[in-house]
């Protein structure tokens, strides 16, 4: 009997005999038990008992979640986890319901955590820390599958979790310039320390006419600072050796790194946790909402000042996505530079799974609420502002109407009640004295985030949209041949579709007629007649799904007859062309439009050559049969002269007898004995796999082939060093060129 060897598979993180699925199972089943148990009236649990046996349970069914996310985050998508979402959404809804069960008492009798404020019941500080606690930690499980697929994406993504370059020092300088200014302005005039009366208008006029004027002069400071920094690094030993400028300018430099840092972990960790970045019809827009409604709710029903925890927390996810969104925008528009979305760009931060547009200003929007609880958490706290007797009686409006008023004088050109002597009643205002300070400081405060924030973010939406629009104005006359990954991905779902009885995606009427116009006018305009950019279409058609952007790119290029993708890649398409019967029934046809298309292929060969110059490493054995097969089509065309050239060049690196057969090729003349050429001929056939042709090379051009054939030698094998004697032989014997069989004697010397 022979033994079994097979070996089992084992389970990815096995714990003894029970793998992962199995410790998620049994913790979850330990966790309902428990639950379960907790309902049992007669078990006569006290808040102590009840309190830690919820934190067991909450921390039983995290560890639970917590390696499932482990487990998720070994598929390297961020754009997958949805699962984990659910989990958190959850978790969320659970905790406010809980709020909301223990503030309106509907169950004294079976849970009586005192979490919330009552009366003259104090908070019990072992519920709150076990609340925060959980509460916390419900966000751990989707850190922890963010920060690890961030991880695992680096071999791949070739990007750095941490960026030190997003933050400038110039910008870091300027903008910590105009924040201190408007803090130390801000602090003089609460305080009362100056009256400014009538002045006010002539400093608001200085204000408006400065800021014009720092938008002039601060590129220019900008630029007078990097000219400043390159030559101290030029005289690297004065700056060292200087402490007064080596010590203020290192510290600006690590002060500019520290920002980039929190500015990365904001995007990067911060950001995703809003569910913006999943995948799925209006899904990012649901997260984000049931992400941030329940810390608002959250937010109004914990005791003041707790609540700030999950207000803070809903506006740092906010102010998060709208970072990411402005690195997506920075992506965006390098990659309108490059034509290329390739992520292993160093200049690509984030990608585009998702424009982050319609999340980024949810968000925002979001701060309509959040700002109006974080008054409302601080009054509760501080007591700051007073009634106006104009109050509702519910604290949610009352604080709602009191942030829109100050939101209707912060938005330019709203404050229009001035003018027409409207009275407009706002249920609090500041308090006299020192408390009343800070409550103006917080007025402003708010009032700054709509001008700083929502503002700027509507506007730049505003300004994506003309961009995008531009776009497709100059694509259509042929100014533009790519757009944005953004714009372009609309672009292509708006142009393919799936035709009624048919199973594929095929282009729309107006799309065609669309890509026909472009290609006329940038005819007129003397440009390449590409549908589309060469270097985008050759990225759309590697992609692995077969959607609207990889079949509309396989349409362009089929039929207008693209060369795309890689070099090789493009030299390869070219021989399949020219193997054709109307190619090449066109080599030999005289009509106009068969000479222009003839003057387009040599272009197309030419550019390809030289670009496989470039990057010689990737011309292997199979792209040598592919240039065979092309200038085998043109074995007879003069225009193809430079060309043969190249190709020459591309050769000599070589060392395959593939290579060498090509170069022998232009070597043999019809005048040779026909014995000879036979000889040669087989040899030829049975390296290059192809009919064999004479190529037809001038004298000066022979003399080039015998160089490159020298060189190549030692470096090829014996068979084929074998083939490059005889050729260098036969030419030496039967070339009518005196000049030629001189330059193949010297070179067969040498060989021998």
């Amino acid at each position: 009997m022979t033994k079994d060897k097979t070996k089992q598979s084992k389970p990815f993180l096995s714990f003894g005999r029970l793998g992962l699925i199995d410790a998620i199972r049994s913790l979850l089943l330990v966790g309902a038990a428990i639950s379960v148990a907790l309902l049992d009236q007669t078990l006569g649990l006290g808040r102590t008992t009840w309190v830690l046996t919820i934190g067991l349970v909450g921390l039983l069914v995290l560890a639970a979640v917590s390696l499932r996310a482990w487990q998720i985050s070994k598929s390297r998508a961020l754009t997958s986890l949805h699962e984990l979402f659910l989990y958190l959404v959850a978790s969320l809804i659970a905790f406010s319901a809980v709020l909301y069960v223990e503030a309106a008492s509907l169950f004294p009798n079976v849970i009586d955590l005192r979490i919330i404020n009552q009366s003259s019941e104090p908070i019990d500080p072992l519920s709150l820390t076990v609340g925060c606690t959980l509460f916390l930690l419900s966000f751990f499980p989707l850190l922890l599958a963010i920060f690890r697929i961030e991880l695992l994406s680096r071999p791949i993504t070739k990007q750095p979790l941490l960026r030190h370059d997003v933050v400038s020092v110039p910008t870091l300088v300027i903008t910590a310039a105009i924040l201190g200014l408007i803090a130390v302005l801000a602090g003089a005039a609460g305080s009362g320390r100056f009256e400014l009366g009538q002045q006010i208008n002539v400093l608001t006029m200085t204000i408006v006419v400065g800021g014009f004027l720092a938008v002039i002069f601060i590129p220019n400071f900008v630029r007078a600072w990097n000219d400043w920094t390159e030559r101290k690094a030029d005289n690297l030993d004065s700056v060292v050796g200087n402490n007064y400028a080596a010590i203020p300018l290192a510290g600006l430099r690590f002060s500019a790194r520290l920002a980039s840092y929190l500015d990365s972990i904001l995007v990067k960790l911060i950001a995703p946790l809003s569910g913006a970045t999943q995948r799925g019809f209006m899904v990012p827009h649901a997260l984000v909402v049931l992400v941030i409604l329940p810390l608002s709710a959250m937010g109004f029903v914990l005791a003041a000042p707790y609540g700030l925890l999950p207000i803070g927390l809903a506006a740092l996810i906010a102010l998060s996505l709208g970072r990411r969104w402005a690195w997506v925008e920075e992506d965006r528009e390098i990659a309108s530079r490059l034509q290329s979305t390739n992520p292993e760009n160093s200049d690509i931060k984030v990608g585009f799974d998702n424009d982050l547009k319609d999340e980024a200003l949810l968000g925002y929007a979001s701060l309509f609420v959040l700002v109006p609880l974080a008054l409302y958490q601080i009054q509760g706290a501080l007591d700051l502002f007073e009634t106006t007797g104009t109050s509702t009686g519910n604290p949610l409006l009352d604080w709602l109407s009191f942030f829109g008023a100050e939101l209707a004088k912060a938005v330019p050109f709203v404050d229009w009640w001035e003018i027409y002597n409207v009275e407009v009643d706002v249920p609090f205002e500041a308090s006299s004295g020192t408390s009343g300070e800070w409550a103006r400081h917080l007025t402003f405060a708010s009032r700054a985030i709509v001008d700083l924030v929502i503002m700027a973010a509507l506007f730049q939406a505003l300004t994506i949209w003309q961009r995008s629009r531009t776009q497709t104005r100059l694509y259509a006359t042929g100014e533009l041949n790519a757009f944005d990954p953004f714009t372009e991905e609309e672009f292509f779902e708006r142009g393919m579709h799936v035709p009624s009885g048919s199973k594929t995606l095929e282009p729309k009427r107006r799309f065609e007629s669309a890509i026909d116009a472009h290609v006329t006018a940038r005819k007129r305009l003397n440009l390449e007649p590409l549908p589309y950019s060469r270097e985008r279409l050759g990225e759309l058609i590697k992609r692995e799904k077969k959607d609207d952007l990889r079949m509309g790119a396989e349409w362009m290029i089929k039929k207008y007859e693209v060369l795309a993708g890689e070099p090789h890649e493009q030299l390869r398409q070219l021989a399949q062309r020219w193997q054709t019967l109307e190619a090449r029934h066109s080599f030999q046809s005289s009509a106009p439009a068969d000479r222009a298309w003839l003057r387009a292929q040599k272009r197309e060969i030419e550019r390809i050559l030289d670009a496989l110059l470039q990057d010689n490493g990737r011309f292997r054995g199979p792209q040598i049969g592919c240039l065979a097969i092309a200038l085998d089509a043109v074995h007879r065309r003069p225009e193809f002269a430079y060309a043969r050239l190249l190709s020459f060049e591309l050769l000599v690196d070589r060392t395959t007898g593939k290579s060498a057969a090509l170069l022998g090729c232009f070597l043999v003349r019809d005048a040779w004995p026909e014995e000879v050429r036979d000889a040669l001929k087989k040899r030829f056939s049975t390296y290059l796999e192809m009919p064999f042709n004479l190529y037809l090379g001038q004298g000066r051009m022979r003399a080039e082939v015998l160089l490159a054939l020298a060189s190549q030698y030692p470096r090829q094998g014996m068979y084929a060093q074998s083939l490059i004697r005889e050729l260098v032989s036969a030419v030496a014997k039967n070339d009518g060129d005196a000049s030629v069989r001189q330059k193949a004697e010297a070179i067969g010397a040498d060989l021998t």
